[in-house]
């Protein structure tokens, strides 16, 4: 799949997650999110000529994070009964991967990279784009980091959605 048809799809499952409010539709909807923003997340860490490849890798283990630890929260709370504490995690969580998405959407628009079909990137403020443009580079940021594995990243996030 493309950047821009993973988005697509990241929309609609959003837009399953928003409108749902019975907690397994709701949990399937959410299990679509977090697999596509793993998913977008790998193909965008995958573009060349990024800016900030370590704000990615960032966003991938928030993204690992969350769909392990705060999904197991999520679970805790449906298993004592307390459906409506679970719903309210289930849309947190979500929320929360949509920010991951939009901070990868940021990277590859302050980089040039942000697809013409996704439509207008969020616009960022003009001069503190311009400071990280030039002192993520001087960090070595541009760069991606040798210990880190986009792959076992998906894979790791692949598991934990499973395992609800």
């Amino acid at each position: 799949m493309t950047i821009p048809a993973y988005r697509q799809e990241l929309d609609k499952h959003h837009d399953r997650l928003k409108e749902n409010k019975e907690y397994d539709a709701k949990l399937e909807a959410l299990r679509e999110v977090a697999y596509y923003t793993a998913f977008y997340v790998s193909e965008v860490y995958k573009e060349h000529g990024l800016y900030d490849y370590r704000r990615i890798e960032n966003l991938a283990e928030k993204t690992r994070k969350i769909t392990d630890e705060d999904l197991e929260t999520v679970r805790r709370y449906y298993e004592m009964g307390q459906v409506w504490r679970a719903n309210i995690g289930l849309t947190s969580v979500g929320l929360d991967l949509f920010i991951v998405q939009s901070g990868v959407e940021q990277v590859m628009a302050e980089s040039g990279k942000y697809p013409e079909e996704l439509g207008d990137s969020a616009p960022g403020h003009p001069l503190i784009s311009s400071l990280r443009k030039t002192v993520k580079p001087l960090l070595g940021h541009n760069k991606r980091n040798p210990d880190f594995s986009i792959d076992d990243l998906v894979r790791q996030v692949t598991e934990n959605i499973q395992r609800l």
